[in-house]
């Protein structure tokens, strides 16, 4: 289960809106719980869990710092998590002077995270845009655009391969 709060959940609440996260077993009760947030809101919108590394990936949005730095406005960011929940090192915030919002993610046969998402022109038209996180390098690249110029507003709310991998 992922969430959002303004209090405190799972630990002490870091700023505005907090993202909250727990696993539950099949008799309801929570095995894992944390949370973590910057002096500002924190959403997270997917985890996406695989791989024969057996990582957890969460993705959101944050208009404070989760990693490094902000690039103003609402910027993505994703975390990596082990088996047993810890933290790895590769966490990344990506974003530009606009609003950018990861809204989901999926993984390939080669442990590259695909972020999908929406760039928002400070409540005008919006633009999706997918990223690629390569998780063994530690990399993270731009992928493309989808952009109907100033005259539209495209939004992205889910990403995913068939079976070719084409997504």
């Amino acid at each position: 289960m992922i969430g959002t709060t303004t209090g405190s959940v799972y630990g002490t609440n870091s700023g505005q809106t907090d993202v909250i996260f727990a696993i539950y077993n099949n008799w309801g009760s929570i095995e894992h719980s944390l949370q973590f947030g910057s002096s500002g809101n924190d959403v997270a919108t997917a985890v996406v869990s695989g791989g024969s590394s057996h990582y957890s990936f969460m993705v959101g949005y944050t208009n404070g710092i989760i990693d490094t730095s902000n690039s103003g406005g609402y910027d993505c960011f994703w975390r990596i998590y082990d088996a047993f929940w810890s933290q790895f090192d590769i966490t990344g915030q990506k974003g530009t002077y606009m609003n950018e919002y990861c809204r989901s993610a999926v993984l390939d046969q080669w442990e590259n995270l695909y972020i999908v998402g929406d760039r928002d022109y400070y409540g005008s038209n919006g633009d999706v845009f997918v990223y690629k996180v390569n998780i063994n390098q530690g990399t993270y690249s731009y992928v493309t655009e989808f952009s109907h110029s100033f005259s539209g507003d495209e939004r992205a709310y889910g990403i995913f391969f068939d079976q070719s991998l084409q997504w």
